[in-house]
Parts: structure tokens; sequence; C-alpha cells
């Protein structure tokens, strides 16, 4: 039995062999290079319609297929889903026109099948993915049957029972993570030619944006890891999925300017899919997150734009201190809604002043002693979750709490009930 578990999504749609597929993968990532370069990444599309410049680079990716020897009576299409306005395909597989299947795959996952195939201008969702493509997100080209190493992959009897687990119709893992990201190289190749390019600026080469943030040096940055750390320690590998998200996780490694506050952070809203091959990230194996969007903020600055509050103050600055040390990775409902909060709610903050401000709270000081959540009751389309923040009165232990519920259902929470007053029910 062939293995795919190690393949990514283009080289088994192209290949399906291990050994071929290694060339295949290097000839890819070349031709990847050259049009993302040729396009800017979407920035300069040089007076052409988008649509003709994917249906161009398909046609280029089809040259690179290995020879096509079973069942070549099948129609058979290679297609190509492209998001934000890429000129390189995010996702790659194929359609068997005959038969009524579609076939995918990604690393750390078998192939997956689909009983139904897509419709050019209509919406998508090939195995793997755990969103669609819109119709005009998909470009398709004939190939017709498949490679010995494909077919041999499908040939399993397990693969042939249908959708399994993680296919089309699946619910997506969801990510709403807080964290700063760090470049990682992937291979001792891209570090050197990385090195040539600080050596070539008369950078150092610890000065990544400076040398990142270079048009000329794009592909270099589309080449390396991005690694989000999460109260330090190595949580995801982040793939952006424009140019503009990719310029954005750059921005992050701005210097900061003197006698301005330091505690930076990214905020990645995304897909979670499997752990990275070793070969993907240089041996580094860590969940993959599919970027729909990032946001890059100061802590402190952010809180002040959208309270209003004086952090000057030192018991301000105090109690916003023990809002933002509680990390978590953002990759359930409970996380998710509290990161959620702790980007979006002003209110969560004014209340922590408030309770620590003797000034401002008749019935004293109080100290948040710990932040938890609880399902609330919602109807089949929403996942609710409440968030209650406990706060503990020094020096006599009393505790008073407040609440805030966020539906967690779809990629994006929202607020479905404003901060109040939280009693619990005996």
């Amino acid at each position: 039995m062939i293995n795919t578990r190690e393949m990514a999504c283009h080289t088994w749609a192209l290949s399906g062999n291990p050994i071929a597929g290694k060339l295949i993968n290097q000839a890819y990532t070349s031709l990847m290079d050259e049009i993302g370069l040729n396009y800017e990444y979407g920035e300069n599309l040089k007076g052409k319609a988008l649509a003709a410049i994917q249906q161009e680079t398909m046609d280029k990716i089809r040259l690179l297929c290995e020879g096509r020897k079973r069942q070549l009576n099948d129609i058979v299409y290679l297609c190509g889903g492209f998001r934000n306005g890429q000129v390189c395909p995010e996702h790659l597989w194929l359609e068997n026109h005959t038969t009524g299947r579609t076939h995918d795959t990604f690393i750390n996952q078998e192939v997956r099948r689909v009983d139904r195939i897509g419709v050019d201008g209509q919406p998508f969702q090939p195995g793997c993915e755990a969103e669609a493509f819109s119709g005009n997100e998909i470009a398709r080209v004939q190939v017709n049957g498949y490679t010995d190493g494909q077919f041999a992959s499908l040939s399993d009897a397990i693969l042939m029972q249908g959708c399994s687990c993680g296919c089309s119709g699946s619910t997506p893992n969801y990510v709403y993570a807080i964290g700063n990201i760090h470049p990682h190289f992937p291979s001792k190749g891209v570090e050197m030619e990385y090195k040539v390019a600080s050596e070539s600026l008369g950078k150092a080469v610890t000065e990544y944006f400076e040398i990142l943030s270079q048009k000329k040096y794009t592909y270099l940055a589309n080449r390396i890891c991005w690694v989000m750390n999460i109260g330090n320690m190595e949580s995801y590998i982040i793939k952006p999925r424009s140019n503009k998200q990719l310029q954005d996780i750059i921005d992050t490694l701005k210097p900061t300017v003197p006698d301005t506050p330091t505690d930076n952070f990214s905020i990645v809203v995304g897909v979670l899919r499997p752990t990275a091959a070793p070969s993907m990230c240089n041996g580094l194996q860590l969940p993959i997150v599919m970027c729909t969007q990032h946001f890059n903020f100061n802590y402190l600055e952010h809180v002040c734009k959208i309270t209003e509050l004086d952090i000057k103050d030192e018991v301000t600055s105090s109690a916003l201190s023990t809002m933002e040390s509680r990390a978590n990775n953002g990759d359930d409902e409970n996380e998710r809604a509290i990161n959620y909060l702790a980007f979006r709610s002003p209110e969560i903050y004014k209340k922590a002043v408030q309770m620590k401000h003797p000034d401002r709270e008749p019935e004293g000081v109080h100290f948040l002693k710990e932040i938890s959540t609880q399902s609330v009751a919602s109807d089949n389309n929403s996942k609710v979750v409440e968030v209650i923040y406990t706060y503990q009165k020094c020096p006599t232990g009393e505790q008073v709490s407040w609440s805030c519920s966020v539906d967690v259902a779809g990629q994006f929470p929202f607020i479905t009930s404003a901060l109040s007053q939280y009693v619990p029910m005996d």
C-alpha cells in the first residue's frame, strides 16, 4: 500500500508516488515561486483578470503531472482552490466526473473520498477542506485517469468505503489564538538563502523584519514556517492564505519603538489542520492553522483605545496585567470565547479596573481570582458559551462574579449577552 500520510495535497494530486513525488514537489515549489513573484503574490495582476491568471496557473501545474496509466477512460479533473485573491492554489484535488467521486489528501491524513463532484461556477468542498471554496475560487484542468501511485492508494478497501472522519461534512475545528509569531526555517537551504539576503542588505540575520519586508524577498517569506508561541510554548504552524496576511505577520517582527509598551501580540483566526509532517518544517511537528484573519496589536495600547482607560494609572495598569497573563491555545469552544472577549470586549477591562480601584468600587478592592466557562442552552444553529469572571474581595475573601455570553458556533464568535452580574444556580 502507498503511504500518503507525508504527502502534501499537490504531491498526491500530481503524482501519488513517494519517490517521484519528491522531484515533482521541488518543481511545483519552484513554479509557485515563479508565478508568485511574477504577480507579486496577487498584488500586481498586470492588467489581467484574476480568474484568467488562476486558470493559467492550473495549465502550468498540469504540465508537472506524472503520466497517467490507470483508468484512462475516466474523465478526471485536476482542481485548484484559490482563496483571498491568490494566484497560486491553496489546495489541489482530483474530481472523477465519470464515477462522480472526489479524492484529495493533506499532510498526516489518508486520501479522502467524497461521493460528489464540483460544478463550474458553484461552491465546492473537497474532503480535506473544512470550508467550501466559492465558485469563483476554483479552476479545473482535465487530466483523465490516475497515476500508478494514485491508483494504488485508492485501491485500499477502507478508502473505497466512502467519507470518513475529517471528510467534508464534519464540523471544522476553529482556532482563535493569541500569541507571538516568529520565523522558523524549514530547511538548511532556505536558511542559507536567507543568510545571503541578509548579507546583500548589510543586515544582521536577526533583523527579520528589515529583510523579509523587502518585496524581492517575498519568496523567502513564503517558504518560511511561521510559528506561534503561546505562553512561551511553540503551539502552531501558521499558514497565511494571502500575501496581505503574510505581510501582516512580517509586520509583527518590526522592532519596537523605545519607551513604548513592548507587549505586542498576534491574533490568529483560522481552521485547525493536522500536525505537520517532520519534513515540512525541519522536524518541527506542530498542528497547522490555516489563517483566515490575522491581527497584530499592542496589548495596553489596544485596551486603552477600546476602553479610553488611562493606562498610566498604577491601579489600572495592575488590573489590566492580571487580564493579560491568562494564555491558552484557543482551540476549543471555551478558550475561543475567552480569547474573543479579551480582544473585543471593553467591558471586561472596565470592570476589572473598577473592581480593583478603591475610588470606584464601594464594596472594597477585589482581585480577579479566576475565569471560568459553562455551556448555555441554545438552538441547533448556535453554540453559546458563558464566560464568568470571578473577583475576590481583599481581605475578607468574599466573591462576586460577572459574566458575558459568546456564540462560538462559527469561525467568527460574537457576543450574545452583555457583561452583567452572575448569580450561580444552586
